[in-house]
């Protein structure tokens, strides 16, 4: 029911668990994974465990129902699912867990929690069907900040089934199509701390959002969607992020307030090159990425000092290794290109890649 990929192959972690793994989170050295299992790594652990790298631990004495949600919020980790106590303690469907016990967040909710998102202060919650916070309406998503729970916005019409934070936002999927009572937000939606809106046209009339996902320039959906914004979509479609609230996604939302967060990637750092006559290269990351994904391209010159008609050796890769096998017999120099959204680490002067 779990496994991990290296960049090759997969890998089990462990003997893996008993049932359906639904949920996972990561705390940057620990990875938590929740669902409705009753063992991991033959050890017990109630709907929740955490993976050292090594081996599988209990998280106290577990929850006691299936976990569908998690969210690491820098202090600890939330569940959220359909429960009743966690460690023995009275949680209605979320809880938290410190790294010695669980405990509530006030009177939870009244239905199950199907999402969960952090955004560096609060975390926000949603399900299908509740409609109570902590005391509070709450239709379908609610936030917490420590202390209570408070609705957002006036909620959704239909369920909320996924959740991300992204570029300064909160962005909700699901099955709604109403957002704030009068959006019309066709089963996606995002929150900007006052008031919901729409992502263009959304997705289809049934294209129901179960994943959302954003990599810093864009929001990635995922479900039952056919088209988005008007799109053929099979079952997943990305919304390019506005970062600097002109109401178009291009180049200037690369810096809205922090170049080195937004910018484009410096250089590509270290460059190793082995091997005759293919020619393995591997290099690092750039020290300042940008903020978005990276790319590469690696370029093939006869000239230390002029790439601008250079061979493109490879296009678009994400990884940071790579080969020419075509290398004729000579002298020849390498450069890589970092690039992202917002640009390039060398600009203009060299050879352009397909």
């Amino acid at each position: 029911y779990i496994a991990k990929w290296d960049g090759s192959v997969w890998n089990p972690l462990g003997s893996g668990m008993d049932g359906q793994v639904a949920a996972l989170a990561w705390d940057g050295t620990n990875l938590y994974a929740g669902g409705g299992f009753w063992t991991a790594g033959g050890v017990a652990a109630n709907s929740i465990a955490r993976w050292d790298g090594t081996a599988w631990a209990p998280l106290g004495s577990g929850i006691n129902g299936p976990v569908n949600a998690l969210a690491w919020g820098g202090t600890g980790l939330y569940a959220g699912g359909s429960f009743s106590t966690a460690g023995g303690v009275v949680a209605n469907n979320i809880a938290k867990w410190d790294g010695s016990a669980w405990s509530p967040l006030g009177l939870g909710m009244d239905n199950t929690v199907d999402a969960l998102a952090w955004d560096g202060a609060h975390l926000y919650a949603g399900g299908r069907w509740f409609a109570v916070a902590g005391g509070l309406a709450a239709n379908h998503i609610a936030m917490w900040d420590g202390t209570a729970w408070a609705p957002v916005g006036s909620g959704m019409d239909d369920g909320v089934l996924a959740l991300a934070w992204g570029g300064g936002n909160l962005y909700a999927g699901g099955w709604f199509t109403t957002a704030d009572g009068v959006v019309a937000a066709n089963h996606v939606a995002k929150w900007d701390g006052s008031s919901w809106s729409s992502l263009g046209s959304g997705t289809n009339w049934n294209g129901w959002v179960y994943a959302l996902a954003c990599d810093g320039a864009g929001l990635y959906a995922g479900g039952d969607l056919m088209t988005a914004g008007g799109k053929v979509s099979a079952h997943i479609g990305r919304w390019s992020l506005d970062l600097d609230g002109d109401g178009t996604a291009n180049t200037s939302d690369c810096a809205p307030m922090d170049a080195t967060v937004w910018a484009v990637p410096t250089v590509a750092r270290q460059l190793m090159l082995t091997g005759w006559p293919a020619t393995t290269l591997a290099w690092q990351a750039p020290s300042s990425p940008g903020g978005t994904a990276t790319l590469y391209d690696v370029l093939r010159s006869v000239s230390a000092s002029d790439f601008s008609s250079a061979t493109c050796v490879a296009s678009g890769i994400s990884g940071t290794s790579s080969s020419d096998s075509a290398t004729p017999s000579g002298c020849y120099y390498y450069l890589v290109r970092a690039k992202d959204s917002c640009g390039d680490s060398l600009g203009a002067g060299y050879a352009s890649c397909p």
